[in-house]
């Protein structure tokens, strides 16, 4: 059987709208808010270490990325490492060349996991546009609601 009516809210998005309450709501204690900064590993390649420079200075300062991403952004920077080698190597073949189909097909491969890693930290239009995030820091927006009954 379907559930009938809109989902309820969770607890971030009652906290984003500044209509979280604790007695109605619950007290915070599952919501998970990892902190610290990602790590940039020693052992990234040229392309991979450029990607990660490019995209951590955004992604810290809006705090979308801490430490627990570190591995996925890793991967994703990985990712773009091999799509970046591959697509030189397929440019520098001639249209004739037998293995210029699979290469292509690996190098489609590989932009297409950078990107599928990538738009979940918002790094694509449409992916930012989904996101929801909030300042920490600032006092809830929205209108307040007052104790009732």
């Amino acid at each position: 059987m379907k559930p009938t009516g809109r989902p309820p809210k969770t607890q971030d998005d009652h906290e984003l709208d500044g209509t979280l309450r604790e007695d109605r709501h619950g007290v915070d204690s599952l919501a998970f808010r990892p902190e610290g900064y990602a790590e940039k590993p020693k052992d990234m390649g040229d392309h991979a270490s450029w990607c990660w420079d490019f995209i951590i200075g955004d992604l810290h300062r809006e705090r979308v990325a801490c430490k627990i991403d570190t591995i996925k952004l890793s991967a994703a920077c990985d990712w773009y490492q091999r799509y970046s080698l591959w697509g030189a190597r397929l440019d520098q073949m001639s249209p004739d060349d037998s293995g210029m189909y699979r290469l292509a097909i690996v190098v489609n491969m590989a932009w297409k996991s950078f990107d599928g890693i990538a738009s979940e930290f918002g790094l694509s239009p449409v992916s930012r546009m989904r996101m929801r995030m909030t300042n920490r820091d600032a006092p809830p927006a929205g209108v307040m609601t007052r104790k009732r009954g």
